[in-house]
């Protein structure tokens, strides 16, 4: 169960004499109410930021932003069983599958390894709408599908990944150039995780590698540092790089900012920048998750106060060519040790020629359950076909 000693209940009081009372608030509101039962006291609801014992929080903080040995042995496990899942989507993927059969494939995988999904997966063939979870559509040839899912093990520890491929086996060439860049951008900036490395700038050098390719592309145009610096990539690129992972997929986020933001650094207001949910200086230990993207989202292009002040360097004309496009985001886990960065979830392909070569070469486990795909069954096929 993850405990290193018990003891009985009625010894509580006895073991805790001497010791400060700290509390903790939690922002759920049932948890709260139990713990307040438990503890004997009235705890608050609300900000954990402004609630409770602030040595209390960073105790907790100290304690879960550097992952031990065990604890990535954890990781690892449920990055085996993620990996499973990840290429058993992709074999099942072709023309006319849909959505939901995909998420049910994975979601499959982790059942069978006595896992379970660490978050709602994102199954998608609309990958511009972050954080999409409806699964409504047919996968169509030309579409990009893209699966952010991660497994979470016994434990409670979760991975995190993302991944983007064609519904056809093949990426045209816009798909592919596009593909490139994020993967160049994904790989430079786990490149950067390491010991003392303030993960802001990692986002920085994510986002500096992409502007390049949409400079090249003729989306934006201008200097490429100064283009990072009014955060014009946001247009394409509009959250952060990642945050931190371990026993929970955001994890701590419902401590607020006190975990990922130290003393004397604020979260940006600069479109884009503001979404990045983590600025530490990274050290051994720290697990993150590295996730460059490329989006091509109408309301971001028809939003006046995003790219009214970027219209110098941004071809709206070319971009909106772009739409339709879908979205593109290449993600890992990546523990920083006191060498070079581990890729917790390696298993996993991103080179472009190996995801071709695995894109709908099995048949889907769960196709033959399709309402009409058995002898003398009526009907058939997935109820929605919207795309």
């Amino acid at each position: 169960l993850g405990f290193d000693a018990v003891a009985p209940l009625d010894s509580l009081e006895q073991r805790c004499a001497g010791l400060d009372l700290l509390t903790l608030a939690s922002p759920d509101r049932d948890l709260t109410a139990r713990a307040a039962a438990l503890a004997g006291i009235e705890l608050r609801f609300g900000d954990p930021e402004r609630a409770g014992s602030p040595e209390l929080l960073d105790a907790i903080i100290t304690m879960r932003r550097r992952l031990d040995p065990d604890e990535q042995a954890e990781m690892r496990a449920a990055a085996r069983v993620t990996a499973m899942a990840h290429r058993a989507a992709m074999a099942a993927t072709r023309p006319g599958v849909h959505e939901q059969e995909l998420a049910a494939t994975f979601d499959a995988i982790l059942a069978v390894n006595g896992m379970e999904p660490a978050y709602g997966s994102i199954v998608t063939v609309r990958g511009e709408i972050l954080h999409n979870d409806r699964r409504v559509h047919t996968c169509a040839e030309g579409d990009l599908l893209l699966l952010d899912g991660g497994a979470e093990a016994p434990s409670g520890y979760a991975t995190d990944v993302t991944r983007t491929w064609p519904v056809s086996g093949r990426f045209t060439p816009r798909q592919r150039a596009a593909y490139d860049a994020v993967l160049a951008a994904q790989q430079s900036a786990i490149d950067m995780v390491r010991p003392g490395v303030r993960y802001r700038h990692v986002h920085d050098r994510a986002a500096t590698v992409l502007t390049r390719w949409l400079v090249d592309e003729g989306l934006l145009r201008g200097e490429v540092d100064s283009l990072v610096e009014r955060g014009a990539h946001a247009i394409f690129f509009p959250h952060g790089v990642g945050h931190l992972v371990g026993l929970d997929v955001h994890d701590m986020e419902n401590m607020g900012d006190r975990p990922a933001y130290p003393p004397g650094r604020t979260r940006s207001r600069q479109f884009g920048t503001a979404y990045l949910r983590l600025d530490i200086d990274l050290e051994p230990g720290n697990c993150v998750t590295i996730e460059p993207g490329f989006y091509v989202v109408p309301a971001i292009l028809a939003d006046e106060s995003i790219v009214g002040p970027l219209r110098d360097v941004v071809d709206l004309d070319r971009a909106r060519a772009w739409e339709g496009f879908g979205g593109i985001r290449i993600e890992d886990d990546v523990l920083c040790t006191d060498r070079d960065p581990e890729i917790l979830t390696p298993g996993i392909p991103k080179d472009p020629a190996e995801i071709e070569a695995i894109v709908g070469s099995e048949a889907g486990p769960l196709g033959r359950f399709r309402v009409g795909s058995a002898p003398g069954a009526e009907g058939g096929g997935p109820v929605s076909t919207a795309s």
